[in-house]
C-alpha cells in the first residue's frame, strides 16, 4: 500500500503580480526557449532564440535553487495585467510578487521561504516559460552567429 500525503496550505490570497522588466540584448515578443541545463553545483543555463531576428542568448544563473518550465497559457495571469508595451521590451523579468515563490510559500512545508532572501525570475518564451529561484541575478550572454568564410 502506498503512502498518502496531503499537502496543507495557509489558503492566503495571492499577492498581485509584480513584474520588473530586466535588460536583454535583443527585444522580441516571440522568443523561444530552446534548452534548459541544470546541474548540481554548476550554473544553470537557459537558451533562448528569437523567432523574428534569429538572434540567440544564454541566461545564466550561478545560484539557481529551483527551476520550473510551464506553457505560456498556464501562466496567463502574468500577462493579463501586464502592459503589452512592457512585454515587447523584454522577455526577462524579476518577479517581485504574485509568482511561483508566493504560490509555493503558501505551503507550510516549503522550506525555501525560511532561507536567505530568494529572488524569482521569469523568462517569458513563446510557448514555454521558465521560472527560476536564485539568490543572485541572471547574466545574459548573447551568442554571436557563426559566420561562414
Amino acid at each position: 500500500m502506498g503512502i498518502l500525503y496531503r499537502s496543507t496550505t495557509n489558503a492566503l490570497p495571492m499577492r498581485a503580480i509584480e513584474l520588473i522588466p530586466l535588460p536583454v540584448p535583443f527585444r522580441d515578443d516571440a522568443v523561444k526557449v530552446t534548452g534548459v541545463h541544470w546541474c548540481d553545483n554548476a550554473p544553470t543555463h537557459i537558451a533562448v532564440h528569437s523567432r523574428r531576428s534569429g538572434r540567440q542568448a544564454t541566461v545564466e544563473f550561478q545560484d539557481a535553487e529551483g527551476v520550473r518550465i510551464l506553457g505560456e497559457l498556464d501562466l496567463a495571469g502574468f500577462w493579463l495585467g501586464t502592459d503589452p508595451a512592457t512585454l515587447k521590451t523584454t522577455w526577462l523579468f524579476e518577479v517581485r510578487a504574485g509568482g511561483w515563490f508566493d504560490l509555493e510559500a503558501q505551503r507550510d512545508d516549503f522550506y525555501t521561504k525560511h532561507e536567505a532572501p530568494t529572488r524569482e525570475f521569469l523568462i517569458a518564451g513563446y510557448q514555454e516559460c521558465v521560472s527560476i529561484f536564485s539568490r543572485l541575478g541572471p547574466v545574459v550572454i548573447e551568442i554571436e552567429a557563426a559566420t561562414s568564410g
